[in-house]
């Protein structure tokens, strides 16, 4: 995990000199970041510092940006603009944040506010709002199908990343609204060949910790972008995540489960049915009627017991835990 410096940031030295400043160079690098051919214009003028980057080779792709500084405040305050095109995404991530869950073509728009009188300080104020599209990459180290699959034949421990699966699309999109340092999104959407995803979460970048919840649906096809899906078809079962970034803990979400009754049964006739195929039938019923509460097994004396039968979401919640 990387930790944000908490050494002082001095922009008072901006102040001593008014410049303007045009400016050709093979790279630049910042910290791990680092850019291919770029242009730079800067206007220094009485502390605020002004850098328009009107071309930008960056990770095999292009963009532009604006940064600002302003050594006139009490508190360091900068303000960010980028607009990134075709960058590849994996590697920037990476280098950026130490977060390589994505990689792909990626176009990003963001905007950013933030005043501190650290770095951590800094990124815990920031403020803003952007928009991410990934194409035709992956969800590295998670292949959601598999674990989907799993859990249709009872295989429960699958929830776990491995540095060589994989989750492919063919599109990833998703906004996001930034508030004191924590990231915010309602609307993420996943496209690929197996699967189909929305989700909704956060994400503390002062802290580099994830709470998210995915519903990840297994579908019957092979298309990709642009299919369209009856949204009740294949097996859909939330998926929560969080903690660090780096290793996050992903199970199923249970409570989510619990809220939507019409998903969890819908879970449980997916799932039992494809249960019931498997070869020993006999553990596989008991599993589902005594094991999972399912109130159809019979009593000792061959009557069946009283009481109202488990709801899906009860069977399910005991399958999943």
């Amino acid at each position: 995990m990387r930790a944000w410096s908490k050494r002082a940031i001095d922009l008072r030295g901006l102040g001593t000199v008014d410049a303007n400043i045009k400016l050709t160079t093979g790279a630049i690098f910042y910290q791990k970041i680092k850019t291919g051919q770029s242009a730079l214009t800067a206007a220094l003028n009485k502390g605020v510092l002004t850098a328009d980057l009107t071309k930008l080779a960056l990770y095999s792709g292009a963009g532009t940006g604006r940064v600002t500084l302003n050594g006139t405040s009490k508190v360091p305050a900068m303000a960010a603009v980028f607009n990134l095109k075709g960058v590849s995404a994996l590697p920037l991530l990476k280098d950026a944040s130490d977060f390589d869950w994505v990689s792909g073509r990626a176009n990003i728009d963001v905007k950013l506010t933030g005043a501190g009188r650290s770095q951590k300080a800094l990124v815990g104020d920031l403020q803003g709002n952007g928009r991410f599209a990934f194409a035709d990459g992956a969800i590295e180290g998670i292949n959601i199908p598999e674990m989907m699959r799993g859990l249709k034949l009872g295989k429960l421990d699958g929830w776990k990343r491995a540095n060589r699966e994989k989750t492919d699309f063919s599109e990833l999109s998703a906004s996001f609204t930034i508030q004191k340092g924590i990231a915010y999104n309602k609307d993420l959407k996943l496209i690929g060949p197996l699967v189909r995803m929305t989700g909704e979460g956060n994400v503390n970048i002062g802290r580099e910790r994830i709470d998210y919840t995915a519903l990840p649906r297994i579908v019957a096809n092979l298309q990709g972008q642009g299919a369209v899906d009856d949204p009740k078809r294949g097996l859909a079962i939330p998926v929560r995540i969080t903690g660090p970034w780096a290793k996050p803990k992903i199970v199923p979400d249970l409570d989510r489960l619990m809220r939507d009754p019409e998903l969890a049964k819908d879970a449980v006739d997916k799932v039992g049915k494809a249960l019931k195929k498997l070869k020993n039938k006999e553990d596989v019923n008991k599993l589902l009627q005594g094991v999972l509460g399912g109130g159809n097994q019979q009593a000792p004396d061959g009557t069946q017991p009283q009481g109202e039968q488990a709801s899906p979401e009860d069977i399910l919640k005991n399958l999943l835990r």
